[in-house]
Order: C-alpha cells, then structure tokens, then sequence
C-alpha cells in the first residue's frame, strides 16, 4: 500500500488541499458533492502504475469554509482549470459534481489529456429535452432552497443525502458525516443553480483522447438521461458499475476502483486514439 502526500497549491487567494500517491503517468480525480479528495484514497492507495493527484473542491476536506456559498462554484471551475493544466499530460476522473466540472473544463480545447472518465455527472443543463427529469432536479433544488430559507439545514441536508443514496440514508450516517454535510448543506444546494442558466449544448472540438462513462446500476432517471446524451454525443457505451447507485465511487468503492484500473491500464501516453473505436456496451 502506497503512502499518501498531502500538499497546498494557492487558488484566487485560498489554500487548496490535494493527496498525491505514487510514481507514474498523471490521473487527477475530481470528488462528488459533498465528499472530499479522501474519496479516492483506497484506489489511490491501491494501485502501483500511476501518479495519483485528487484535490479538495471548495468548501470541502482539508479547506476552508468559504464566505459567500454562491461563488464557490466559481472557484471550484478554477480548482479543476488550475489541476488540469499543472499535471498534464494526465488522466482525468470526476464523480458527480465533480465530473460535472470536468465535462465543462475540457470544452474549453485542453491539451496534453489522457483519458477522460465521466461518473454521472450532474451537467442538469444538459436535460432540457427530458421535461419530467429537468422537472425532477428542479424540485429537488426549490425544496432544498426552501429550506435554507426557514433555517432548515438539518432538513436540507437530510433530502438531499436521502434523494443521491436511499430513503433513510440519513439515519445510518455517523454523526460526524451529518455535521460535514450540515455546514456544507448551501455550497451543496448551490452547485445545482448553474443548470438554470448554461446552455443546454456539448461543444467540444477535437477530442482524440479516450472518453469513458460509467454509471451505477440503480441510479436515478435523470442521471440515466444525462449519461444517454453523454453517450450519444461521444459515440461510446456506458460502463454499468453492478448493484450501485449514484454514490458508486464511495459505496461500492472496490467494484468502481476495479473497472477504472481496467480502463486506464488499456493506454499508455503517446497514443493516438480514434473515439470511433471504443464502444463499451
């Protein structure tokens, strides 16, 4: 098992945490809602074949609560820009939010990238032509709204990990984890706003590096419908991760931690790649 680093970079004035593990070509992992750079540790820990860099969005693990809920996406685009063009040439992985920062990152014509793994990502903007899924996320983020403005953040906190994991997720979570989510619950909520106002379209240019998706077996309707675009746009399939729902990558971390072993071990840098070639299904 292989020792893990803990470093800072300096981002718009905040010190950034990150974990770094191990000796090889680059992989940056990108963590979910709510989570932090730890989420990744065990794969990071595990394997022997890569140089393994997973920053702390903001807000989040090691860093500190920020001032102003409503710019810290802001600074999260920045966090993932800042990573990627540090470490590159890399493999780059996000979960959720964080693939959802990612799939934006990369429209912008970056160079030097590997592969790119997309864990159903929370890109809501992109279910404009799905009326009752855009419709089911809206509620959700008008409820958690709701209750940040009566002072609810228990309540907020609680829909929200009960609505991403299953009813009563709540309940079973350590008390520690509560408190994490409780004093993140606003950053959390305001994640989703972006999806009101992006543009509904995918506009990357000259992908010639490896694009894999993956998604749990059980995960909700508008995360299915999100990754069906993805699919569709990238022309590959859907890597399904067995008996797992949206929090994957740290419910069924080993399963999640085998197939991205897979799928990186199949490249090595230096090599061209034809997106037409890849179908997963």
């Amino acid at each position: 098992m292989r020792t893990m680093k803990r470093h800072q970079l300096l981002i718009q004035n905040q010190n950034i945490h990150f974990l770094e593990c191990g000796e090889g070509e680059r992989v940056v992992l990108f963590h979910c809602s709510g989570s932090q750079s730890g989420q990744w540790s065990n794969f990071m820990r595990e394997q022997n074949q890569f140089h393994c860099i997973a920053p702390d969005l903001a807000w989040y693990g090691e860093n500190a609560l920020g001032p102003n809920p409503k710019t810290a996406n802001e600074i999260d685009h920045k966090i993932v820009e800042t990573f990627i063009d540090r470490f590159a040439p890399c493999h780059l992985i996000g979960h959720s939010y964080g693939a959802a920062l990612l799939l934006e990152a990369l429209q912008k014509n970056r160079n030097s990238i590997l592969s790119a793994t997309f864990i159903e990502p929370v890109s809501f903007h992109l279910l404009r032509d799905h009326d009752s899924s855009f419709r089911e996320i809206d509620l959700l983020v008008q409820m958690l709204l709701e209750y940040l403005n009566d002072g609810q953040r228990v309540l907020a906190s609680k829909k929200f990990i009960n609505y991403w994991s299953f009813p009563y997720a709540w309940e079973f979570l350590d008390h520690r984890l509560r408190e994490y989510m409780i004093q993140r619950i606003d950053k959390i909520t305001y994640e989703f706003l972006p999806m009101y106002h992006k543009s509904g379209e995918l506009l990357f240019d000259n992908v010639t590096y490896p694009v894999f998706l993956m998604e749990g077996q059980w995960t909700k309707r508008p995360i299915k419908n999100i990754m069906k675009r993805l699919s569709d746009y990238f022309m590959v399939g859907t890597q399904i991760i067995p008996m797992a729902g949206h929090l994957a990558p740290i419910g069924r971390y080993k399963t999640v931690d085998r197939m991205l072993m897979q799928n990186l071990s199949q490249f090595n840098a230096g090599n061209s790649f034809d997106i037409g070639q890849l179908n997963l299904r």
